[in-house]
């Protein structure tokens, strides 16, 4: 029988994070840092700060969802 492998599927996901350009991957995340439920205030957000971290997150992420 088939079985969905979660582990495997988040490892691939990551792998397409990483294949992205940063630029986009900045992006793509952006939705998740300016939400309500983000650890801070939307307006509190800063985008310099973020254009200079995301390189480093985008190596870390296995789901964009991660990044809060």
């Amino acid at each position: 029988p088939a079985r969905f492998d979660l582990k495997k599927c988040e490892a691939i996901n990551a792998d397409h994070i990483r294949l992205l350009e940063t630029k986009d991957f900045a992006e793509r995340c952006r939705p998740w840092l300016k939400a309500p439920a983000a650890p801070w205030a939307p307006e509190d957000f800063d985008e310099a700060k973020w254009q200079a971290i995301a390189p480093h997150a985008q190596t870390r992420l296995k789901v964009l969802s991660e990044i809060t």
